[in-house]
């Protein structure tokens, strides 16, 4: 055996302190015997315990879940490890992992009835140590104690990790409860940790932790939907159950009684019946038996705080900060108090009282970063802009690489019109991870708030890069370049996708008030090749036809969207006019008939008047062109004639010919002035085909 001094062994000078675990029945290898002297150090450094507790403790994973366990004896090539009965409920295989991290599958489990307690075996042939244990019932009121297990994997650490938290005894039972718990200790603990060993502050095993702290969840705000209240009172299975029921799981341990016993008193057997109940969700039966605990020690606070937070479980609010006020009361330096009273405060909407319970909470603990974040929260919701900065950057200074604050402070800092430094927080953002899509997006909108475009796009591809797919990168890079180039942007997209209507609707437009017919014909038929029954793009189409003077093809497009839709007037109406463009004067006259019969089934009087009219003034208009013509052709070298006719045609296209014809005879006879009169008409009529401005 080692001695304490130099290289020592820690679990050696833990015998040396006096205490005595013996494996009956096995052999010598397995019995820890005591040494003396007596007066070796009986208390050891937290870092110490720590380090040889992990060599004790045991992952225990399977396909149900995972927890924690405890090295307990060692048998040849056997080892047994004690854990809680609820983390190995199930008949299957399970995966033990081991301090030097080798893992064993073993299935030879055996549990304890009515008590939550089990133990499970493994053969190896190396050498693990096993735990000394202690009584608890040398242990008082705000004893140390530690709790050692492997909480489960998070989105952030994804794998159990050993966790060693420090505490202290709040009760120890005069009888067991349920399931064997009979102790209350205020140690952190997390999912997980259940089955791990309760050390006292030797290290020697004097519990087994079976269920972690009570929350209770405040309902606030959609932005911050819920936080966790803990009572700072966790269950255990004190060692004396263990030992008591060794020889029903094959154990035959045995522990010295303490020196120095401490007994329990009636409140300790309370506080473990009211912590038993709120485990099981009777909180009505915690409450109850925890005011019977308050009754007898009623300048105890965190009874109080326990009350509250059973209160706050079950919607009992004003009976929850009656406790924390008293809390508060007894323990001005109460920072858990201000804490969960200010959190809850918050979640009645008292933000003034909330934010003051936070500042407390910060006075007292200036390193508290949940503080500082959860106030932070709390000002931006009054808005305070101002108050919500100041805090991020409390929590910055605490933690300069603390993502959430840097994206925080630097929306706050947008809203406030501080560019300058919200660009430093999302360039902050990005140097700490360098694939942060958001952070790339936001700063590419400052930059663009700054006027620095090209930055901005830079940003945009950036992160564009690294999300191809993600539609708000490339709607806000997309907006940038059509802003830059808005034809390059809007043939690029033609490019990638020739079936984007929307861009190739844009090109038509644009072709169309350039005067580029063609382009614009070109495009509406590519959409009409998708989408053969566009009622908008088959009259835009024949819009540009009707320019480009293609008549025929816009006639056709007409007829397309009267056979879609054939009690539409509209677009009759524009057939007509199409074939008055054309001379065609019979079919327009037959599409005026068809729209005045339209609107009389419409019910339309007026528009039918009107398209009656139409008829009519066409019919007279074709008789007085017939009589001209009759009289053009007694007297064809009469330019008086075809002036006639030609005022009387809206048939443009005759019209013009009977003007051309005008002008060549009053030319032969000298008759200038009639000669820039019948140029002007041309011009005029030229105009009207083609429905383009005299001046353009």
């Amino acid at each position: 055996m080692l001695t304490l001094l130099g290289s020592f062994s820690f679990l050696s000078g833990l015998f040396q302190g006096g205490f005595v675990v013996r494996a009956e029945g096995f052999s010598r290898r397995a019995i820890a015997q005591p040494l003396r002297p007596p007066q070796i150090a009986t208390t050891f450094s937290k870092t110490d315990i720590a380090q040889q507790v992990k060599s004790l403790s045991v992952l225990i994973q399977s396909q149900a879940g995972s927890g924690s366990g405890v090295i307990v004896q060692h048998q040849g090539q056997t080892y047994t490890v004690v854990t809680a009965a609820h983390v190995v409920a199930n008949a299957i295989p399970y995966t033990l992992t081991l301090s030097d991290e080798h893992s064993y599958t073993t299935s030879n489990v055996k549990r304890l009835a009515g008590v939550d307690l089990a133990i499970i075996t493994f053969t190896s042939d190396r050498t693990y140590p096993v735990a000394g244990l202690g009584s608890s019932q040398g242990m008082g009121e705000a004893s140390p104690v530690y709790v050692a297990g492997f909480p489960v994997g998070t989105a952030v650490i994804t794998r159990s990790v050993y966790t060693f938290t420090e505490g202290t005894l709040t009760a120890r039972s005069s009888k067991p409860f349920a399931d064997g718990y009979g102790m209350v200790y205020t140690n952190p603990t997390l999912p997980g940790m259940s089955g791990g060993g309760v050390f006292n502050q030797i290290g020697q095993l004097v519990g087994i932790h079976g269920r972690g702290d009570v929350d209770s969840k405040l309902e606030t705000s959609l932005s911050n939907p819920s936080i966790v209240v803990k009572t700072g009172f966790n269950l255990g299975i004190p060692v004396e159950t263990l030992v008591a029921h060794g020889t029903e799981l094959g154990l035959k341990l045995s522990i010295l009684p303490a020196n120095n016993p401490v007994a329990a008193s009636p409140v300790d057997d309370l506080i473990i019946a009211a912590t038993s109940k709120a485990q099981q969700g009777d909180y009505n039966g915690a409450i109850a038996d925890m005011s019977k605990a308050i009754g007898q020690s009623p300048t105890a606070s965190n009874l109080y705080f326990a009350r509250a937070n059973y209160a706050i479980s079950i919607g009992r609010g004003e009976d929850a900060l009656k406790d924390l006020d008293r809390v508060i009361q007894l323990d001005p330096q109460s920072e858990s108090g201000y804490w969960i009273r200010g959190n809850y405060r918050f979640s009645l909407n008292d933000k003034t009282g909330a934010i003051a319970d936070l500042s407390q909470v910060i006075r007292l603990n200036p390193n508290h970063l949940q503080a500082y974040a959860k106030r932070a929260f709390f000002y931006s919701t009054q808005p305070n802009p101002v108050g919500a900065i100041a805090d991020y950057t409390a929590i910055l200074k605490l933690d300069p690489k603390n993502q959430n604050a840097y994206e925080m402070r630097a929306m706050w800092r947008t809203v406030q019109s501080d560019y300058k430094g919200a660009f430093a927080d999302y360039s902050q953002l990005i140097a700490l991870n360098p694939k942060n899509v958001e952070a790339y997006l936001q700063r590419g909108k400052i930059r663009q708030a700054m006027k620095d475009i090209e930055g901005a796009i830079a940003d945009y591809k950036a992160a564009q890069k690294i999300e191809p797919q993600n539609k708000m990168v490339y709607d806000a890079l997309a907006y940038l370049e059509k802003e830059k180039d808005p034809v390059a942007f809007n043939n690029n997209r033609i490019k990638t996708n020739p079936k984007d209507i929307e861009a190739l609707e844009k090109r038509a437009r644009d072709a169309f008030t350039s005067n580029n017919y063609a382009q614009a014909i070109t495009d509406y038929s590519s959409i009409l090749m998708i989408d053969p029954k566009n009622k908008s793009t088959l009259s835009d189409r024949a819009n540009v036809y009707v320019w480009a003077k293609q008549f025929n093809k816009a006639i056709g497009d007409y007829t397309t969207l009267i056979q879609l839709n054939p009690q539409s007037p509209e677009y009759y109406s524009d057939r007509a006019e199409t074939y008055g463009k054309m001379g065609e004067i019979e079919k327009e006259i037959a599409d005026y008939q068809t729209i005045a019969r339209l609107y009389h089934d419409q019910k339309d009087e007026r528009n039918a008047k009107s398209s009656e009219d139409t008829v009519e003034r066409l019919n007279i208009m074709l008789k007085h062109v017939a009589d001209l013509t009759e009289r053009i052709k007694k007297d064809p070298q009469n330019p008086w004639r075809y002036w006639d006719r030609g005022l009387a045609n809206s048939t443009f296209k005759n019209a013009k010919g009977d003007f051309e014809k005008a002008k060549e005879l009053f030319r032969r006879q000298g008759n200038m002035e009639k000669v820039q009169q019948c140029e002007t008409f041309i011009k005029g009529i030229e105009c009207d085909l083609t429905e383009i401005s005299c001046e353009r």
